[in-house]
């Protein structure tokens, strides 16, 4: 054995030292031979000589992972990001590489990092995009997909990523649009052609769908790549001879189906290759895509898995059934259903469960649910999924029979434990939950959800010490809750935060009777306690500088502080804006005088929801501001025609009239105000008496104004016009200097400021006319 490592040494010692290609062939003979770490020494090689050489790059990660370094594959990633001169370089090499190994919020974090510095760059917009696809946050991905192609609109990748997107959200015509882009740039993508199958098939051009499949198939890179290249795999050179006696076909399937309980994809995605080869009649060939479609389900390669699923001509309740989990977990509700019923009807007992539980998940239904889960009471699963159903009904009392039947059929399993612990702690027994996570995480250390709910009943017992200490443990396993619960707050808090932080902390019972910080700081909001939110919220940013939800309440906090710039700032660093935050970001702008950034928010909003006659109201007011007359008055017709009777559209067409003199119109728009009990239908027709020179209707009706608080700054602008007219000089003064401090309206406070300064001059030369006339009293 020494000497054949010492001969492979030698013969590795003579390759040609600018050939990536030899070097990873011998590294691969090594690593069969049993010499792995001079394997990976001879792929380091092939990589200095060439670090985008594929096949070795892959072979590196195969020989860190069979020899137990799965670390050292991030590791050998981010050493080779640490070497990076610049910045963003070592962001984005860091990012992929957190990407590649599955850790997706770490990779998401340096995506925005990136981002944040170079916000054009197109390989991070692309990443953090494939990252919220794959969370299913759709408008997100769809937002960073469009840029990308805005700055490379030659990038075939981002208009399939985004026809991907959309084809998830079933807007079909979208998708095929995007991805006949995509294929007009790169002709020759495999994957292009699978997704436009799906997107036909969808659509039901059969014979579209079908001819695209055959091109995919006929480009699949896999049959092309590197085939000339030796590639590591998991068995002995000889094991492929070794065929095991009797039936081959279902020995091979049989081991494939082992190794996939086990999940071991790789193992087990040989073996059905090797199935395949045995499959002589058509039921053994619709056995082994059965597996193969299955094997892509646990990967998580939805659309792959009903590709297969559908090839299958006559489909079994099986068939039915995953067809049904693929369509549900691609978020295609209907096509899930109607799978899951179609099994359902067959009368077998898995397929009523699954049927039970969809109708549920997808509507809500908990007795149609119930109904069918009857039909599965052989299945031990139908107790445990019975008992969730019952206990989220609010009948914690049938819900604790149905877990105790589970437990009869199956035994105590950690599902178990944790479900008795969330029964107990509705019914307000701490003490048993608490008992009932202790024994899950007997079974189970690791079980997040435990921990996790541990963590939640020593908060409420204000035993922080108990309470980090699993929140810790939980962080550790990065154990993430699906939603924004104490966990999602607290995960990265330490004892190390400052006082007056701690001090911030809300009422322990209050946070934990609402399970929801955001919840909580609202309310401290609400109560005026803006500096306590805003010291909670930095610390914890500290530890989660890119949390949505923290940077949303930062902005809020501003917001409703009255400081519009910071608000803008943090409300423009979330990635994807809630309607809500739209509003806000618009208001903010416009409040700034920034009228144009305004309108390009308002109009974004209006693209999303094109009946809200509110938002067409809101556009017009910003076209009068920006002096676009005719185009604000087509939005407010917009608005009108959706809603005649909205005050908002009605006020801003009466401004439009008013500046074209159109008094009569006014008058009837100020009634119709009234009529909706909006004030500000006064100001007009205090207006208009004012340029009429009724100057008693028009004080009554702008005082009338005054008090229901319409326009203060115009109102106060106007009073102090009659006034300085019926020669009340310090009641006008009085009045333009009250407008000259309301900061909000600019205009008007220079307005102001000019008449007050022509008012003091008009005085003045008044009192020297008066002397110069002897100061009599006809003078005067």
């Amino acid at each position: 054995m020494t000497n054949e490592r010492e001969f492979l040494r030698e013969l590795a010692a003579r390759l040609d030292p600018r050939d990536p290609h030899a070097h990873n062939n011998v590294a691969v003979i090594m690593f069969k031979k049993g010499y792995p770490e001079d394997a990976l020494e001879e792929l380091e090689r092939s990589l200095s000589i060439d670090p985008n050489f594929e096949p070795a790059r892959r072979n590196l990660e195969a020989v860190l992972r069979q020899i137990g370094r799965k670390d050292d594959v991030l590791e050998y990633y981010l050493g080779k990001a640490r070497g990076y001169p610049e910045t963003i370089a070592k962001h984005l090499a860091a990012a992929e590489a957190l990407s590649n190994m599955g850790r997706d919020t770490e990779a998401l974090a340096e995506f925005m990092a990136v981002l944040s510095a170079s916000p054009n760059e197109t390989r991070a917009l692309i990443g953090a995009a494939r990252i919220l696809r794959k969370r299913r946050d759709y408008r997100g991905a769809e937002g960073f997909l469009k840029k990308a192609i805005e700055i490379a609109p030659d990038c075939a990748e981002a208009y399939r990523l985004l026809g991907e997107v959309h084809y998830n959200t079933q807007n079909l015509d979208l998708a095929l649009q995007e991805l006949e882009k995509a294929r007009e740039i790169e002709p020759d993508s495999a994957e292009t052609y699978y997704l436009l199958s799906f997107v036909y098939g969808e659509k039901g051009m059969s014979d579209k769908a079908f001819e695209c499949v055959e091109k995919a198939s006929a480009l699949n890179p896999k049959l092309t790549e590197a085939e000339e290249l030796l590639i590591i795999e998991t068995e002995p050179e000889d094991e492929a001879e070794q065929e095991p006696g009797g039936d081959p076909f279902h020995s091979r399937l049989e081991l494939a189906e082992a190794y996939l309980s086990k999940g071991l994809f790789s193992d087990a995605e040989r073996e059905i290759n090797k199935a395949k080869k045995f499959a002589s009649t058509p039921q053994e060939q619709q056995e082994a895509l059965m597996a193969e479609a299955l094997l892509y389900f646990l990967e998580g390669q939805y659309s792959t898995s009903i590709l297969l699923l559908n090839s299958i001509p006559h489909p079994n309740t099986e068939v039915l059934i995953l067809r049904a989990l693929n369509s549900y977990y691609m978020d295609r509700y209907t096509p899930a259903l109607e799978a899951a019923s179609l099994a359902a009807e067959t009368g077998d007992e898995f397929a009523c469960l699954n049927y039970g539980v969809l109708a549920y998940l997808i509507k809500g239904d908990s007795a149609l649910a119930l109904d069918w889960l009857e039909k599965a009471s052989d299945l031990p699963a139908a107790f445990y999924d019975k008992a969730y159903i019952l206990f989220k009904s609010g009948d914690t009392e049938a819900a604790s029979r149905a877990l105790e039947e589970f437990r009869e059929a199956r035994g105590e399993t950690i599902h178990y434990y944790n479900l008795l612990a969330e029964i107990r702690m509705a019914v307000g027994d701490d003490e048993g939950a608490e008992a009932a996570l202790l024994n899950a995480i007997r079974i189970d250390p690791g079980y997040g959800d435990a921990l996790v709910g541990l963590g939640s009943i020593y908060f409420r017992r204000n035993n922080f010490a108990r309470f980090f200490e699993f929140m810790r443990q939980a962080r550790a396993i990065r154990y993430y809750y699906k939603r924004d619960t104490l966990f999602l707050a607290f995960r990265g808090l330490s004892f190390d935060i400052p006082i007056e932080a701690k001090e911030s902390l809300p009422d322990a019972e209050e946070l934990a009777a609402s399970g929801n910080l955001e919840e909580v700081l609202r309310r401290l909001l609400d109560r005026g306690k803006h500096q306590d939110v805003l010291a909670l919220v930095d610390e914890l940013l500290k530890e989660m500088p890119f949390e949505q939800n923290l940077l949303r309440m930062k902005a809020l906090v501003y917001f409703r502080s009255g400081r519009f710039r910071e608000a803008r700032e943090y409300f423009s660093a979330i990635t994807t804006l809630t309607r809500d935050d739209r509003v806000l970001l618009a208001l903010s702008e416009e409040w700034l005088g920034n009228w144009s950034m305004a309108l390009k928010h308002i109009l974004q909003m209006i693209r999303e929801n094109k009946d809200d006659p509110n938002l067409w109201a809101w556009a017009g007011r910003v076209l009068i501001r920006l002096r676009r007359p005719r185009e604000a008055e087509m939005f407010l017709k917009k608005s009108l025609l959706l809603d005649g009777e909205n005050p908002e559209a009605l006020f801003w067409v009466g401004e439009l009239l008013m500046s074209a003199g159109k008094e009569d119109e006014v008058q009837k728009i100020a009634k119709s105000l009234i009529s909706l009990k909006d004030p500000r239908g006064h100001l007009f027709l205090g207006e208009i008496a004012f340029l009429r020179e009724r100057y008693d209707e028009a004080a009554s009706c702008l005082e009338e104004a005054l008090r229901k608080g319409v326009e203060r700054a115009r109102v106060l602008y106007l009073m102090g016009l009659m006034a300085a007219i019926r020669g009340q000089y310090q009641a006008a003064v009085k009045n333009w200097k009250e407008v000259e401090n309301l900061a909000y309206d600019q205009a008007l406070a220079w307005k102001a400021r000019q008449n007050i300064a022509q008012l003091e001059n008009l005085r003045t030369y008044l009192k020297s006319e008066v002397s110069r006339q002897g100061g009599s009293r006809d003078a005067a």
